[in-house]
């Protein structure tokens, strides 16, 4: 079996065919310390203009960014992810769907994170816990 280029990966993230990207997401886990920023990249996108994904149900790169991100445990994306979940209005619901309720609360206390307060206020400030690694 051939290792797949971030490229490939990311491409197979981009559009929900219906089909469980099972090969991306294990390569994904290899490659985890090189993703990692394009992942990132993704959620900063989302949240600079969050109308594509709004208007396009078939956009799904957001979802494997924030489940891996949330996987891999990475400080370094946690305050994107709160910024995007922390959209205005039922933007996170619409985007997420239940990820919002389902998995953010996990991602957010996860002893890999030190969560801090977000900029802004929305639906993901409810789930906002202090919380310090012993």
């Amino acid at each position: 079996m051939s290792t797949m280029e971030i490229p490939e990966i990311l491409a197979a993230f981009r559009i929900n065919d219906g089909t469980y990207k099972r090969e991306h997401v294990a390569a994904a886990v290899k490659l985890r310390d090189e993703i990692i920023p394009h992942l990132i990249r993704i959620l900063e996108k989302l949240v600079s203009d969050p109308t594509p994904y709004l208007e396009n149900d078939d956009y799904f790169d957001h979802v494997y960014a924030v489940i891996l991100l949330g996987y891999f445990g990475t400080n370094q994306a946690h305050d994107v992810i709160v910024e995007a979940f922390s959209l205005p209005g039922m933007i996170p619901s619409q985007i997420f769907g239940d990820i919002v309720t389902e998995d953010l609360p996990v991602f957010l206390a996860s002893e890999k994170y030190i969560v801090r307060r977000p900029k802004s206020t929305g639906p993901c400030q409810r789930y906002l816990v202090t919380f310090t690694s012993p």
